[in-house]
């Protein structure tokens, strides 16, 4: 049966306005993806933010993404813009907005803080604000059985009530005070000691040769003093992380899972595909020099490029097949964020036969750099030595489009949010020449990242 929709102008209005409006009340998803150079045909940079559930698809197994990339599909073919209301510009229109989790045989929890969570979970928002560049909308989708004419009076009348309303929530817009204004106390949910054996472990598996490299992550859980606020949360990791993705998904019942991820895992529009090796680590500097120093360090690390190069050849390898030209840098760049800095090689390749970035997302999830290689051997190690539920932690955010092609970066950086508590997750690469206390160091400079800015740690 049909569903119909429709949008209207939202100038001065901020995506996540639209989250603060809902303060949890419904599901909520919210993505800005990475700024890039105007000169990089077929990228783009959005902000979204969607609220309520007008259409939730969810998948389970290995084959979860496949069966998503068809289910969607099948959603757009009976999403009709109902005439009379709001506008008509075609650069503008609904999309799907989620992810999935890490592990493709990932069973959903029945207890615990990944309780609302599915393997493979997408949501057409019933309200989604919308801004591209300068320009942005408020769409609705109406609900499921009301004929053309009834969505559009459900929809005029709709979209004009939630705009007023959204327009009393941006004027009283809190002030960076009070959105970083919170203290917190600090709970180790596993000491670095345990980190560092579980690093010797996966070393031991790398010289017996069950492993070539392991991408170990654990957990610390931060009690603020006061509730959490996700839409103040993610302004203030928006704010200090102008490079990374941002997002925030939200089931309804269910606690926010956020993140600052600078790695993307696929961007496909117009026949094109974009995707990231990012792997190799080193902190930045108090000065240029310093700075200059490390990532010097960095570039030239044996064990930090054999990282690096495992990441480039698993892309390639999984990128060639549906492409026909696949190109990236010969050697990798800096990619460097507020606290830590990275190895970086983009890659770009002109698509054979039209996939979708759900397609790509099922030949490519998950790389080396959150899993290891061989890939399988990776997954089933970390099943039995991490001691980490990691949920979707490592897996995969962001939105797909009518024609198939859309943004996930990989969930890194993150956090799982309750009103309580943050759930924070990082790891590291390890690989032979790995040092378990310098790995221990990476991860904790990459949660203190987050701890500082989310909780003014």
């Amino acid at each position: 049966m049909t569903r119909f929709w429709a949008a209207v102008p939202a100038e001065g209005i901020a995506p996540m306005t639209l989250l603060r409006w809902n303060a949890g009340r419904r599901g909520s998803s919210y993505l800005r993806t990475r700024s890039v150079p105007a000169s990089e045909r077929g990228t783009d940079s959005l902000e979204i933010a969607g609220v309520g559930e007008a259409v939730v698809l969810e998948s389970v197994g290995p084959s979860r993404l496949d069966t998503l990339s068809f289910e969607v599909r099948r959603a757009f073919e009976i999403l009709r813009r109902v005439g009379g209301v709001g506008l008509s510009d075609a650069s503008f229109h609904p999309l799907f907005l989620g992810g999935f989790a890490f592990d493709p045989d990932w069973a959903p929890p029945t207890e615990g803080p990944w309780v609302g969570f599915s393997p493979a979970r997408l949501v057409l928002p019933e309200w989604t604000i919308l801004r591209r560049g300068s320009e942005a909308r408020l769409l609705g989708v109406a609900p499921e059985g009301l004929s053309s004419e009834q969505a559009a009076t459900w929809l005029r009348t709709g979209l004009g009530e939630t705009l007023e309303a959204l327009r009393g929530v941006q004027a009283h817009r809190p002030s960076a005070t009070q959105v970083a204004s919170m203290s917190s106390t600090r709970i180790d949910a596993r000491r670095e000691s345990g980190y560092e054996q579980q690093v010797r472990a996966a070393l031991d598996s790398i010289a017996a040769g069950d492993l070539h490299k392991v991408a170990v992550a654990r957990s610390e859980e931060i009690q603020p003093a006061v509730p959490v606020e996700v839409s103040s949360l993610l302004q203030t990791l928006g704010d200090s992380f102008p490079s990374c993705y941002i997002f925030s998904i939200q089931p309804e019942g269910a606690d926010a899972f956020i993140g600052a991820s600078p790695e993307q895992l696929l961007s496909c529009s117009s026949g094109s595909v974009r995707a990231d090796a990012l792997a190799g680590t080193a902190a930045r500097g108090v000065s240029d020099r310093e700075d200059d120093a490390l990532g010097l360090e960095l570039m030239n690390s044996l064990k930090e490029r054999r990282e690096h190069d495992a990441v480039v050849r698993y892309l390639r390898k999984a990128l060639s097949p549906v492409t026909s030209t696949l190109s990236s840098s010969e050697t990798p760049q800096l990619l460097r964020l507020a606290n830590v800095q990275h190895l970086h090689t983009p890659f770009h390749g002109e698509l054979r036969n039209g996939e979708g970035v759900l397609d790509l997302a099922h030949r490519v999830h998950p790389t080396p750099a959150v899993a290891g290689l061989p890939r399988a051997e990776a997954i089933q190690w970390l099943a039995e030595q991490e001691e980490l539920d990691r949920g979707w932690y490592a897996g995969g955010v962001g939105y797909v489009a009518p024609d198939g092609g859309g943004t996930f970066c990989v969930a890194i950086r993150s956090g799982l949010v309750t009103r309580e508590s943050v759930h924070l997750f990082a790891g590291a690469g390890i690989v032979e020449g790995s040092e378990p206390a310098r790995e221990s160091a990476e991860v904790r400079q990459k949660l203190a990242g987050l701890k500082e800015v989310l909780l003014n740690a």
